[in-house]
């Protein structure tokens, strides 16, 4: 699976590195070429009848305000589209509906509106930011599909692979070892990982997509450990303030 190794490396001194930005993973391959066809001010006030700025009942017009079910999926709560495959997400529009979720459910807008709707605001305000997360990184997006489809993933779900799972732990030791001289190792590992998340992203939109739940689980757990891969990385540049471009 891995195409690199990094080297075993002596730590040395800490050089000097400008910095403009430290690296952190970037998992956003799947789904950025959907486009999102469902509007997500096609709800109306059940109040006052007059178009909601987004699809939570919250009603600037009358300061109408509402719990949603919990039948409500991530996907409904941001008017992105389930069908035909949950794994594709455009995450431009999420963010936009995002911002314009929080802007109509802010809390601190409904704080004067009484106590009973500022709780209400509070609890829309936090399924906001669950239903982002849970949307916003592969990852997350994932477990969170396999979960509505009776798949749900636990830290127990291991790769049925002891080369595979080796391999790992011994690169997390590399860099946990390495210093700052390994950058080009570094790199190389970064830009090989890179490729593995993409490859594992694809299989898992492919595997979603054709309903084959069990298959999509197991390539959820490998993609956890590119995670992790990923995010040694990052702590890894960020130790020694260096950028990996």
């Amino acid at each position: 699976m891995f195409r690199t190794t990094l080297s075993r490396v002596p730590l040395l001194h800490r050089p000097f590195y400008t910095v403009s930005r430290l690296h952190r993973p970037a998992y956003h391959y799947a789904g950025q070429r959907l486009q999102s066809t469902n509007s997500a001010t096609s709800s109306l006030c059940p109040s006052c009848s007059k178009q909601l700025p987004t699809r939570l009942p919250a009603c600037p017009s009358c300061n109408y305000i509402a719990l949603v079910p919990p039948s409500q999926t991530y996907h409904s709560i941001f008017g992105l589209p389930y069908d035909p495959n949950p794994f594709l997400i455009d995450t431009a529009q999420l963010k936009k509906e995002f911002r314009n979720a929080q802007a109509a459910c802010h809390p601190d807008t409904w704080a004067s509106k009484g106590s009973d709707k500022h709780a209400i605001a509070q609890n829309l305000s936090s399924l906001i930011n669950e239903a982002y997360q849970g949307l916003l990184r592969p990852m997350k997006r994932v477990e969170y599909v396999l979960a509505l489809n009776g798949h749900a993933v636990s830290e127990e779900d291991k790769v049925d692979d002891f080369s595979f799972v080796a391999e790992v732990i011994d690169i997390m030791e590399q860099l946990e070892d390495a210093g700052p001289e390994a950058l080009e190792e570094v790199k190389t590992i970064s830009a090989t990982n890179d490729g593995n998340v993409k490859e594992t992203l694809e299989q898992i939109e492919r595997e979603v997509e054709a309903g084959e739940w069990a298959e999509a689980k197991k390539s959820s757990a490998r993609l956890r450990y590119f995670d992790k891969i990923g995010l040694a990385i990052g702590r890894w540049a960020e130790q020694h303030e260096i950028v990996l471009e």
